[in-house]
């Protein structure tokens, strides 16, 4: 009879649409029931055999070694990010789910679905996925333990709250030589990821080590394509801290595997970056053209990196002072966000405040900012770009004479860059 046989009878009661009062009815009690369904009791096989009955599937163990390599096949999948190998694997593994079961792959697969989910952007499966498994969590074993905050991680990282990614993606790092043998693949995809979210945080130490432990791994394996994003984020952490030379240094050799690669998506992220070093630079006539040479490599995808772009331009050209050709840039956001409504909100954010920084401020800005604006950065530990919008609150409240309110606002910003130093 299968180990698994108490989450065999809970999947396929759910599937029939049928309570535990249902289920049970004649059978067992409810309260025995629930105890089956959770692994709480030892099942009396009579029990267990009327009860699969009733759900007209098998009470045994029927072990299938194709159903086991094609898990573990889907789960090299999603870690390579084959999605279209893994969107066909996730079809028959879904329809022989009690082979799943019976191999005790079950909750694996549970696991691995929700990564499925926020790879393919099904936003709001993933957000049931989560749910439910958070409600199982404290039955995982250690190795599914692993893939619960790794797999939960990523889904907070999509979701915009990078310091709970941050976090979980740093207990499962703790976990991770307890559940496996050596360094392997899936340890330097963690690391990757500890770097990558640790970069939007602005925490440069831990992305700067993290990188270069990713990028040793990658170049030496010859996974070009992740050496090159190791690259970058080695390239923004040097921009950061004003080694601008070694910032570029990284961004070419990230260029050169992208062009090696014949990879938009690494030289559109490559001409991006590249773009707003200069911008940091104030050197304008060099910042359009790398944001240029970025928006032609993505134009008309109505992607979040096509805004990206724009966003550049808008900056850049305010910043030399050319406010025309900002407005022209600052409507092309705005046609995008009507055709496309689920952008991050922290970009929507920048085309709202640009808004008002070219065309006026008005008490709708004062609005924006400190009902939405500010406590979403905040609330995100988005403490740079947190600080600056507080920053600018405060220059709204000094040139409309406001002086105490704008002294504790530049105050705030003062302690928010004070605290990200700290961190």
């Amino acid at each position: 009879m299968s180990n698994g046989i108490g989450e065999k009878i809970k999947y396929f009661r759910i599937k029939h649409n049928l309570t535990q009062e249902e289920l049970a009815k004649g059978i067992v009690s409810v309260s025995y029931l629930s105890k089956i369904e959770r692994n709480a009791a030892d099942p009396n096989p009579e029990a267990v055999k009327k009860l699969c009955e009733r759900l007209g599937i098998s009470p045994e163990k029927v072990i299938d070694e194709d159903i086991a390599n094609d898990v573990m096949r889907w789960m090299e999948s999603l870690l390579k990010r084959d999605l279209v190998l893994a969107h066909d694997l996730y079809q028959d593994i879904q329809t022989n789910i009690e082979k799943v079961i019976d191999a005790d792959l079950f909750w694996l697969v549970k696991l691995h679905t929700l990564y499925y989910f926020v790879l393919t952007k099904q936003t709001d499966k993933a957000k049931r996925k989560l749910k439910l498994l958070k409600q199982d969590q404290k039955h995982f074993s250690e190795k599914e333990t692993y893939y619960w905050l790794k797999f939960k991680a990523h889904f907070e990282y999509a979701e915009s709250s990078y310091e709970k990614a941050f976090l979980h993606f740093q207990e499962a790092e703790r976990l991770y030589s307890d559940v496996f043998k050596g360094d392997s693949e899936e340890y330097y995809d963690l690391i990757y990821h500890v770097a990558k979210t640790a970069t939007v945080l602005h925490y440069s130490y831990h992305a700067s080590v993290y990188a270069e432990r990713a990028l040793i791994y990658y170049r030496d394996h010859y996974r070009l394509e992740r050496a090159a994003k190791c690259h970058i984020l080695k390239g923004v952490n040097y921009k950061r801290i004003r080694e601008m030379d070694e910032a570029l240094k990284q961004f070419e050799l990230a260029e050169a595997l992208g062009k090696r690669l014949s990879s938009d998506t690494i030289l559109f992220r490559v001409y991006e970056a590249i773009g707003e070093l200069f911008h940091d630079l104030k050197m304008s006539t060099q910042a359009i053209r790398y944001y240029s040479t970025a928006y032609e490599l993505v134009k008309h995808q109505f992607s979040v990196q096509e805004l990206i772009a724009i966003l550049g331009h808008v900056k850049t050209y305010i910043q030399c002072d050319k406010q025309e050709f900002a407005k022209d840039w600052l409507e092309k956001a705005d046609t995008l966000l009507k055709t496309e409504k689920n952008m991050p909100l922290r970009y929507v954010y920048q085309v709202k405040v640009l808004r008002f920084v070219l065309y006026g401020f008005t008490t709708q800005f004062e609005k924006l900012l400190v009902k939405e604006v500010i406590p979403y950065f905040k609330s995100r530990k988005l403490y740079i770009a947190y600080a600056a919008y507080v920053r600018l609150l405060g220059d709204y409240y000094y040139n409309n004479r406001k002086y105490k309110l704008a002294a504790e606002y530049y105050a705030e910003a003062h302690q928010a860059m004070v605290d990200i130093q700290h961190t």
